[in-house]
C-alpha cells in the first residue's frame, strides 16, 4: 500500500502566545531537538481532542513513546528549513529517529524575519483548514475516528537568518482504535456546532463514510460517481455547490472522501446538508447533518465521555439512569435526550446537572432514543458528547414481588396461601406451583386470577414435602416474566392432641358452661373437637363436631339438651387429617349447687360396684336423707330415702357405665360419682 503525504508552507505572523513551551530548549546550530514541557504536549492534546470532539469523535491519548521521533523530525525540518516526509540521509541533523519522525506525521514550518512567537494551535488549525493541500490529508489524519494516540514536537530556531519553527504531529503509527461500539457512520467537515476558526469560506468542505468499524483501511471503495450534494440555509435556500470530487486513496487518515467548495457561507446561520446515493456493499444511502460557523465549543472545558447505556444498547428499561464522566473542574451538565439524531425534538433534558447521572422516565417502549450530554462552567460550554442510541424494552407486565411463601421457608400450612405484590389493579395473575423445579408435573396452574392471592385447600399438596412456585402478571392475554422460582416445604402431619379437661373424674353441672381443653399440636392448623351420644365408649352413637383454631372448645349451657356423653379431638393442616385423640367421658348431671361428698360424711363402696352399692353414714346428719341417682346422660333412674347407719342400693338393674348419686340433707345437697360393673 502507497501512501502520499502532503505538506504546506506558510509565511505570516500571528499574536505573541506564552514561552513556557520548552523544558529543555532546542538547539539547532549543534542539532539538538530539546524537549517540551508536559504542559505544552497536554495544551496541544486537549485542542486536538477539541476539534474531534466537534466532529463526534472519541478522544486520543498522549503517547510519550513517540516524542523522541516528532522531537527529531521537528528538529530537521528546522535545520534545513525545508519539509520532507523522507528527508534524506546529507540534510543536516538528519538521524533515522528524524526520518521515521517524519514518515509518519503531519508536518507544518513557519518563517519570519521577526519574532517566532506563534502557539502550537497554529499548527493544529493549519491542519484542519489544509489550505492549497487538495487532498485534505493533514485533516483527514486529524479527524479519522481509528487514530487513538498522538505525539508532538517542536523546534524553534534561526537558520540562515530566519526564525524557523517546525512542528509534527505523529499519529500513523496508532490506527489502533476499534469504534464497533460507537454511533460513527460518518464524519463530516464542518459538522454541528463548529468553530469558525477551525474553516476557510472558499476552500473545501468534506464527508466519510465509515463502513467498517473494525479496520480503518477496509473504508475504500466507497463508490460516489452518483452521489449528489445539496445545501440549503436556515430558510430552505440552495447554497451553489461546486468543485465535487472524491477518491479512495487514504492519505494516513481516512480512505474516502467526497469533498465539495461552496459559495460564501455566513457565520452563525445553520446550513443542512444532504448527501444521497453514496454506493457502497452494493446499495446505495442518504446522509443528512447540520453545521453553524459559530464559536463552537467555548473555552477549554473537557466535554464530557458518556457510559451509561452503552452505545446500541437493547431493551432498556423506561427508567434509566444515565450516566457520563465527570471532571474534577466545578462543571454543570446539560443532557438531551431524543427521538431523532439531530435532536430536532426532545423526549427529556435536563439543564445545569450537578451530578453526573440523570433519570428519565419518559420513556416509550420499543423505541430508538439518541441521547447526548454537555459540560457547563460559568457560561462556557463544551462541545456537546458523542451521540449513543439505545433501543427501549418490549412492553411486558411487571413482574410481581413474592410475598409469601417465601423462598426455602417450611411453611405451617400443608396447603399454604400464595401471596404476591399486586402490581397493577388492571392485571390478573398466572400461578404454578409443582414438585420440581421445571413444573413438569404441575400440582397448581393457575390462569388470570383476579386477585393476588391464591388459596390451594383444593389441590393435592402433600405433608413434609418440597415444592416449587412462581407467578407472572397478565395484561389481557399479553403475559410478563416469571417471577424467580422460589422453592417452600411443607409441614408433617401432626400428632394427636393430649385431652386435659375435664378429666373423666370431674362432673359437669348441666345447667352452666364449660369449656373443654387440649394440647397444643405442633403443625397443627385446626382442631376438630367431637361429641358423640351413647352409654359406652365401645357402642358410640351419632356424634356432632366443631372445627376451632385454638385448643379449647366451650359448650353454652343451652346446649346440654343434646346429650353429648363422650368427646375426642382431632387435629388437622389444611383439612388434612392427622390424628385423633382417645375418647374421654363427659359426666353431665344438675349439681348446681351441689357439694361433693366426702369420706367423713359417707363412705360409698365399693366402686366400682357390681350389683349393689353401699353407703356407710358417718355423719348422722345425713341419716333420713332423700337420694336421687343419675345416669351419664343426666336421667334420673332411681330415687329413695336413706333410713339407715349401713344403707344399700340394688343395682341390677343398672347398665354399665358411670352414674352420680346426689343427697339432699338439711336443704343442702352434696353428690358422688360411682361405676358399675
Amino acid at each position: 500500500m502507497k501512501i502520499i503525504f502532503s505538506l504546506f508552507f506558510v509565511l505570516f505572523s500571528f499574536q505573541s502566545f506564552s514561552q513556557n513551551i520548552y523544558e529543555i530548549n532546542p538547539d539547532v546550530s549543534n542539532c539538538e531537538e530539546g524537549k517540551l514541557t508536559d504542559s505544552e504536549k497536554e495544551k496541544v492534546l486537549n485542542y486536538v481532542n477539541r476539534i474531534r470532539q466537534s466532529h463526534k469523535l472519541p478522544p486520543v491519548t498522549y503517547d510519550n513513546s513517540g516524542d523522541v521521533f516528532a522531537q527529531k523530525g521537528a528538529l530537521v525540518t528546522v535545520a534545513n528549513r525545508a519539509l520532507s516526509h523522507t528527508p534524506p540521509s546529507n540534510w543536516k541533523c538528519f538521524s533515522q529517529d528524524a526520518y521515521y519522525g517524519n514518515e509518519n506525521s503531519n508536518l507544518f514550518i513557519y518563517l519570519t524575519s521577526g519574532a517566532s512567537q506563534i502557539s502550537s494551535e497554529l499548527g493544529i488549525i493549519n491542519w484542519m483548514i489544509d489550505e492549497s493541500v487538495e487532498n485534505l490529508g493533514h485533516r483527514r489524519a486529524i479527524i479519522n475516528p481509528f487514530v487513538d494516540k498522538i505525539s508532538f514536537g517542536r523546534v524553534e530556531g534561526n537558520v540562515g537568518g530566519m526564525n524557523v519553527t517546525g512542528m509534527n504531529l505523529k499519529y500513523l503509527d496508532n490506527l489502533d482504535a476499534n469504534i464497533i461500539n460507537s454511533n460513527i457512520e460518518y464524519v463530516a467537515y464542518p459538522q454541528g456546532d463548529y468553530d469558525k476558526d477551525y474553516f476557510q469560506n472558499g476552500w473545501y468542505l468534506s464527508f466519510h463514510v465509515i463502513r467498517d468499524k473494525v479496520n480503518w483501511w477496509n473504508n475504500n471503495s466507497i463508490d460516489y460517481t452518483a452521489t449528489t450534494i445539496s445545501v440549503k440555509d436556515s430558510k430552505g435556500n440552495q447554497v451553489g455547490v461546486n468543485s465535487i470530487s472524491y477518491d479512495n486513496e487514504g492519505w494516513g487518515g481516512l480512505p474516502n472522501m467526497i469533498k465539495w467548495k461552496c459559495s460564501t457561507l455566513n457565520y452563525y446561520e445553520t446550513y443542512s446538508v444532504e448527501i444521497k446515493n453514496v454506493k457502497f456493499n452494493g446499495n446505495f444511502k442518504d446522509y443528512s447533518y447540520t453545521f453553524i460557523l459559530g464559536d463552537g465549543p467555548t473555552g477549554d472545558i473537557i466535554t464530557p465521555s458518556l457510559i451509561n447505556p452503552s452505545n446500541n444498547a437493547s431493551d432498556i428499561p423506561l427508567t434509566q439512569v444515565f450516566s457520563w464522566s465527570k471532571d474534577e473542574s466545578n462543571y454543570v451538565y446539560n443532557i438531551q435526550i431524543s427521538e431523532t439524531e439531530n435532536f430536532s425534538t426532545i423526549v427529556d433534558q435536563s439543564q445545569n446537572q450537578i451530578e453526573n447521572t440523570f433519570t428519565s422516565s419518559k420513556l416509550k417502549n420499543e423505541t430508538t432514543y439518541f441521547w447526548r450530554v454537555q459540560a457547563v462552567q460559568e457560561g462556557a460550554k463544551s462541545a456537546w458528547s458523542e451521540i449513543r442510541t439505545f433501543t427501549t424494552e418490549k412492553y411486558s407486565p411487571i413482574v410481581p414481588k413474592i410475598i409469601s411463601p417465601e423462598n426455602q421457608e417450611f411453611t405451617e400450612r400443608i396447603k399454604p396461601i400464595f401471596i404476591w405484590e399486586n402490581v397493577n389493579e388492571n392485571y390478573t395473575y398466572d400461578l404454578l406451583v409443582g414438585d420440581r423445579p421445571t413444573f413438569s408435573l404441575k400440582i397448581v396452574d393457575e390462569e388470570k386470577l383476579s386477585s393476588s392471592s391464591f388459596n390451594s385447600i383444593y389441590n393435592n399438596l402433600k405433608p413434609n414435602t418440597k415444592y416449587y412456585w412462581k407467578v407472572r402478571s397478565n395484561d389481557d392475554g399479553l403475559v410478563g416474566e416469571w417471577t424467580e422460582t422460589y422453592e417452600f416445604t411443607t409441614p408433617p402431619l401432626p400428632e394427636a392432641a393430649i385431652l386435659i379437661s375435664p378429666t373423666e373424674e370431674d362432673i359437669l353441672d348441666v345447667s352452666k358452661e364449660w369449656t373443654f381443653k387440649w394440647s397444643n399440636v405442633e403443625n397443627a392448623t385446626e382442631y376438630e373437637i367431637r361429641f358423640y351420644t351413647g352409654t359406652l365408649k365401645d357402642d358410640l352413637k351419632d356424634s356432632i363436631s366443631f372445627v376451632v383454631s385454638d385448643t379449647s372448645f366451650t359448650v353454652e349451657a343451652e346446649n346440654h339438651e343434646l346429650q353429648w356423653y363422650f368427646w375426642s379431638v382431632a387435629t388437622f393442616n389444611s383439612e388434612i387429617f392427622g390424628k385423633r385423640s382417645e375418647v374421654s367421658t363427659a359426666n353431665w348431671a344438675i349439681i348446681d349447687g351441689v357439694k361433693e361428698i366426702n369420706f367423713n360424711q359417707i363412705n360409698i363402696y365399693p366402686n366400682p360396684a357390681i350389683n349393689t352399692i353401699n353407703l356407710r353414714i358417718e355423719d348422722k346428719s345425713f341419716l333420713n336423707s332423700n337420694y336421687h341417682i343419675y345416669d351419664n346422660i343426666g336421667n334420673k333412674i332411681n330415687e329413695g330415702f336413706i333410713s339407715s347407719l349401713n344403707f344399700q342400693i340394688n343395682l341390677e338393674t343398672y347398665s354399665t357405665g358411670s352414674y352420680i348419686i346426689i343427697l339432699e340433707n338439711n336443704n343442702q345437697k352434696y353428690y358422688s360419682k360411682f361405676i358399675k360393673k
